[in-house]
């Protein structure tokens, strides 16, 4: 298993999560263009020339709800059966979604290797999946208590043979991301094994990344190179680790521990704010 980042470019780097950020400013709060290679390796390479992320990041997930929002008889299908892994089963096995994600990573990465970034893909964590594909069907969500291991494993596989159609393409770390959600609603990391598995398969480095969690609050798994969360971990811990915080005034990036720290830019910041702020930030490293 990958226990180590993949490249030492991935470790004690800054990472700027700026999609909401450059949505409102950059597209004035219009659609991000997906389904436009040519749009959206030019939109990445703005908020590249804005941010200078040591990586892109590529939100696998926000790419597959922004086109599926635009097509009914997808989540139609996706909501045909009353199972809670089916919808994202659906969602992940539509090939005409996952040849326009693929299409757009490329384009992206292509950005990305040019200007001498590192290529990460963010996707939801299992159980935050499987509720975003149900709001896609009905506008509910089932509650994560409710879930059993078996269901989690069986999302974990479902996103698994989604990633299988990035193979071959240039990345270099996945981010499995919890969102606004705390990880405390799983028991441990193993219920995500499958997508660890696909990852080591193709050489990618693993991030687990819980915003409202401690790093490393869930113990530490085969395939998980390291944690990204809201705090340091315990003294006891000592696998890489990397503190995500909002870009504001009063925002200082703590010494990360061998990973990257990530920053995220609130979506309706004033641009002259977000200037003197990124300039305070890059001056502390």
């Amino acid at each position: 298993m990958l226990e180590e980042l993949r490249t030492e470019r991935l470790q004690d780097s800054l990472w700027v999560d700026s999609l909401g950020y450059c949505q409102a400013k950059v597209l004035r709060s219009g659609p991000v263009p997906w389904d436009n290679p040519a749009k959206i390796g030019d939109f990445f390479g703005k908020m590249d020339a804005i941010f200078a992320s040591d990586a892109v990041l590529f939100d696998v997930g926000r790419a597959y709800a922004d086109m599926t929002a635009a097509l009914p008889a997808v989540r139609q299908a996706m909501g045909a059966r009353d199972r809670p892994g089916y919808p994202l089963k659906v969602l992940l096995g539509e090939s005409s979604l996952r040849t326009w994600v693929v299409d757009a990573l490329i384009a992206v990465a292509a950005m990305a290797v040019a200007r001498g970034r590192e290529v990460a893909i963010c996707v939801p964590s299992p159980p935050r999946w499987l509720r975003e594909a149900r709001m896609l069907t009905s506008g509910s969500s089932p509650c994560d208590s409710l879930l059993s291991t078996e269901e989690l494993e069986a999302a974990a596989i479902y996103v698994a043979d989604g990633l299988r159609g990035f193979a071959g393409l240039r990345i270099d770390a996945v981010v499995v991301d919890e969102g606004g959600r705390t990880g405390e609603t799983i028991d441990s990391l193993e219920a995500y094994r499958a997508i660890f598995n696909i990852a080591e398969h193709y050489g990618w480095s693993v991030l687990h990344r819980a915003d409202l969690d401690a790093c490393w609050h869930l113990d530490p798994v085969h395939g998980v190179a390291a944690s990204l969360g809201r705090c340091a971990p315990s003294a006891q811990v000592t696998r890489p680790w990397g503190i995500v915080t909002a870009l504001g005034a009063s925002a200082a990036l703590l010494s990360s521990g061998g990973a990257p720290a990530v920053t995220v830019v609130p979506g309706d910041a004033d641009p002259v704010d977000v200037t003197r702020w990124m300039s305070a930030l890059r001056s502390m490293r």
